[in-house]
């Protein structure tokens, strides 16, 4: 019931004109919120509508804000300290007694529900037709929204599994926006769904997230068990111990509460995983982290250089189950066989029938010099081509496992080769 609390409009009454200075008139517009009395013709929002504005200027959205800020340790409440250091950071000038009385009518916390109940209705109404269908979180973004398991999802993408799932376009636009997790951000990923769990209480979230123990087969062991705050959020509450500690101990304290945020990383698909929330894709992890050098070997030295860069420590354990074969190297075809075989076999039909990859790909995916190739166009390409791959809307997938960031919608000759004359491009532009 509490999620359904209206907001409180405020209204707006006009000042008359009235006459200053030589016959000049100006006019002022004073909600009963109260205006800046510095200015007169200022607008005054109401403070709850102030406060949510400011909120996704800064934050993105109001549960951005929520989850990242106000409530990061998922206590489902705030209370008046941790609300005034907020406000400070926000730069609220409006009467912030006011606004907090307006939240909790008189109760000492307030909750989502009471900054934004519009989008707390929408989460919740969302998160019950993934559970109603899915049963948990988890298994809905698996089976039901990264249907073609990439590990990453664009508007465009989560718009067309939400409408395989009967939610209509209007509301997952709404929840699209509520999901991202900073400004600037274009895409989701698994962790992004965290934002549904706000308003669960702290000891369902593991529930709602990963499913009741034993409704679903355990795919990660132990491993999997950090890999996500979301699982065991009551855990790092646990953590706050009530008692006085020296400076030294504090510290210690503090130190390991950071560290115990960390993802671990301790098996290849969990490396993945990473290198696809980084790069957007296995292919672009490949081209810009892993195979840097263009080379077509990844080396221990390179491997270590990669996660080093994404925070791995387990930098032996993982090269040993990478490198199977000792070696001292691995392929592309050892880190995503199935970008390996439909790059190859691209890249043999336009070796077959033009003098380079550059011209083939100018000729078949770029014939009006635009430099870019959107999805139709490369579609396309492959048809003319003859690119075959395997399975249905094997050309989509195969472009969506190309994109070098999260979101792009066309590609470029570099992202799939190193261009050693950049400058042939423009010179054939200009001719």
């Amino acid at each position: 019931p509490a999620l359904c609390q209206d907001l409180g409009a405020g209204t707006a009454t006009s000042a008359s004109f009235a006459s200053a200075g030589g016959g000049t008139k100006t006019s002022s517009i004073l909600p009963t919120g109260g205006g800046n009395p510095n200015n007169p013709g200022d607008v005054a929002y109401a403070p709850r509508k102030q406060l949510k504005n400011l909120l996704k200027i800064n934050y993105g959205s109001t549960a951005a804000a929520w989850r990242n800020e106000i409530d990061p340790r998922w206590q489902g409440s705030v209370h008046l300290g941790k609300f005034l250091i907020v406000m400070e950071h926000i730069q609220f000038n409006g009467n912030v007694k006011k606004l907090w009385e307006e939240l909790t009518e008189g109760r000492p916390y307030a909750t989502f529900a009471d900054i934004d109940p519009e989008a707390c209705k929408v989460l919740l109404k969302f998160r019950l037709a993934l559970l109603e269908k899915f049963g948990c979180l988890a298994k809905a973004w698996q089976e039901g929204l990264d249907v073609d398991r990439l590990g990453r999802l664009d508007f465009s993408e989560f718009s067309a599994s939400c409408e395989a799932l009967e939610i209509n376009d209007k509301m997952a636009k709404r929840v699209f926006q509520l999901m991202l997790a900073r400004p600037g951000q274009r895409s989701l990923v698994c962790e992004d769904l965290q934002m549904l769990l706000i308003g669960v209480q702290t000891e369902h979230m593991a529930i709602v997230w990963a499913g009741a123990p034993g409704d679903a087969a355990d795919d990660g062991g132990a491993d999997d068990a950090p890999s996500s705050p979301l699982l065991s959020p009551a855990a790092a509450m646990g953590k706050v111990v009530v008692q006085m500690a020296s400076p030294r101990q504090h510290a210690e304290k503090c130190l390991a509460t950071f560290h115990g945020k960390d993802i671990v990383i301790k098996s290849v698909d969990r490396f993945k995983q990473m290198c696809v929330v980084k790069y957007g894709s296995l292919w672009s992890a490949w081209r810009h982290s892993l195979d840097v050098d263009g080379n077509g070997r990844m080396t221990q030295v390179d491997f270590a250089k990669s996660c080093q860069f994404l925070g791995v420590k387990a930098v032996q354990k993982l090269w040993s189950e990478i490198d199977t074969r000792a070696l001292g190297f691995v392929t592309l075809s050892e880190i995503d066989p199935e970008v390996s075989e439909l790059f190859a076999e691209l890249e043999k039909l336009l070796l077959e029938k033009f003098p380079s990859s550059k011209e083939g790909w100018r000729k078949i995916f770029d014939p009006d010099n635009s430099l870019r190739c959107d999805m139709p166009a490369f579609r396309a390409g492959c048809v003319t081509l003859g690119f075959r791959g395997k399975g249905k809307n094997c050309n989509e997938r195969f472009f969506k496992m190309l994109r070098p960031e999260p979101g792009r919608s066309y590609l470029t000759y570099d992202d799939l080769w190193i261009d050693k004359d950049p400058n042939e491009f423009k010179s054939a532009t200009s001719a």
